[in-house]
């Protein structure tokens, strides 16, 4: 579609530049529990597991939501024992801009299969010592990976950079 209007791109280069603002939670952990289609989204139990092993390992974890999303994102805070600060949400999105460093600055980012992972995609890739991207329910068979953030589940089918 570029070449077409006459704009040079490489269409592997899915990349977009991180924002000048910096993180409000600079290495943090991100976990985006929500998604528009229930098909690509994991239970929040299985979210809140995830998020209190991530707690016990010392890891600062945050939990965003999307409009609509706040009380998902504050149930699997709740269950997995984080202070009501640890969720960044509003009435509706987190701001576009908040998001963007928030992801770029994140020390891994855990996200169904939603526009937040084809965010933390294009903000990638980082240093495999400090964050990574897994997706936990992209319809996929799922495997073990060890990651940075401890064993969880990853897709299988390509998504993202693993």
């Amino acid at each position: 579609m570029m070449r077409w209007y006459g704009i040079e791109a490489d269409p592997m280069d899915l990349s977009i530049t991180a924002p000048r603002c910096t993180s409000p939670v600079p290495g943090a952990v991100v976990v985006h529990p929500g998604a528009d289609a229930g098909a690509r989204r994991w239970p929040p139990e299985r979210f809140a597991a995830v998020v209190r092993a991530l707690g016990r390992a010392g890891e600062d974890v945050v939990v965003t939501a999307g409009a609509g999303e706040g009380a998902l994102a504050r149930r699997v805070a709740s269950e997995a024992g984080l202070p009501r600060e640890a969720v960044l949400c509003g009435s509706g999105d987190v701001p576009f801009h908040e998001l963007c460093a928030l992801v770029a600055g994140a020390r891994c980012v855990l996200v169904g299969d939603t526009g937040l992972a084809h965010l933390a995609t294009a903000l990638g890739p980082r240093p495999p010592s400090s964050s990574a991207l897994w997706l936990l329910a992209c319809g996929a068979r799922p495997r073990t990976r060890s990651t940075g953030c401890g064993s969880i589940r990853a897709c299988t089918t390509g998504h993202g950079r693993h």
